[in-house]
């Protein structure tokens, strides 16, 4: 924060969730063009790769390296350039690190080096488990990050369905908000039953015999009981989802996202405590 906007002489700038300031659009173009497609002896090659796998423009028409910058900041800093499609490119970078970072000086984690920027200019997205997601807080962060990415490979499937519902609750243009939500509230199934040893049943009988290793809480078990049947048809297949399509959005999907991330976390510390897994 500013010294003017710690003092209140001007406020901070709003969260940025369907839009890009100036500002936040220069920062990223500073590191993009510092860290990726600044000259070196593999321009042409990182050029070729840019015009080939993310514009889809065609190779032939490649020239010189002050003519392609500019190719490529034209996009960037165009009245037709929407914010989302911005975000398109920093995320294919991000993804791409291993092909755009060979030199020693520039940055080992291009994610957490947008996360600096993101942060600093107030954007409402972040890179998390290394997919840019419309999370915000650190807290839901680190939890979200923590459940996708537990190392112990017995519980290799809940942290992919962490991972499915950040990409599902991330997807351009389009975001899958109810499939997030199912792939969420599956984490929790997943590694409750893994953890447990219950194969067959659903939520409710793992919880239970959870219960012979370590306390949960009843309001604790109730509740996410009570989320799993929300997302259940009577089976405990999950089919049956809310029709109404005003009961599924965003805030839905995020808030399923982070408290299942954080009970998976919560099942995954008691298990080690117990020495279950």
């Amino acid at each position: 924060m500013k010294f003017s906007e710690r003092i209140g002489v001007t406020q901070p700038p709003a969260l940025q969730v369907g839009s890009m300031s100036p500002e936040l659009r220069t920062s990223l173009w500073n590191f993009i063009y510092t860290n990726v497609i600044d000259k070196d002896d593999k321009w042409q090659k990182k050029f070729n790769f840019l015009y080939m796998t993310h514009f889809k423009w065609r190779v032939d028409e490649l020239t010189y390296w002050h003519v392609d910058i500019q190719n490529i900041k034209s996009c960037f800093f165009s009245d037709q350039a929407e914010w989302n499609q911005i975000y398109d490119l920093v995320d294919f970078i991000a993804t791409h690190q291993w092909y755009f970072n060979p030199l020693e000086n520039r940055p080992r984690n291009f994610c957490k080096a947008f996360n600096v920027i993101l942060e600093r200019e107030n954007s409402g997205y972040r890179f998390v488990a290394e997919q840019l997601a419309p999370i915000t807080n650190q807290d839901e962060m680190e939890a979200v990050q923590n459940a996708a990415s537990i190392g112990n490979q017995q519980l290799a499937s809940v942290s992919a369905h962490i991972k499915t519902a950040i990409s599902l609750l991330s997807k351009k243009p389009d975001p899958d908000y109810r499939n997030s939500i199912k792939e969420s509230i599956s984490a929790v199934e997943s590694a409750a039953k893994l953890i447990s040893g219950e194969d067959g049943g659903g939520l409710k009988d793992a919880l239970d015999k959870l219960k012979k290793h370590f306390p949960i809480h009843g309001a604790m078990r109730d509740g996410f009981l009570k989320l799993y049947g929300w997302t259940s048809d009577d089976g405990g297949i999950r089919h049956g989802l809310l029709d109404e399509p005003s009961v599924v959005g965003f805030d839905e999907a995020k808030y399923m996202l982070v408290s299942c991330s954080a009970f998976v976390n919560y099942l995954v510390a008691k298990a080690n405590e117990a020495k279950i897994i």
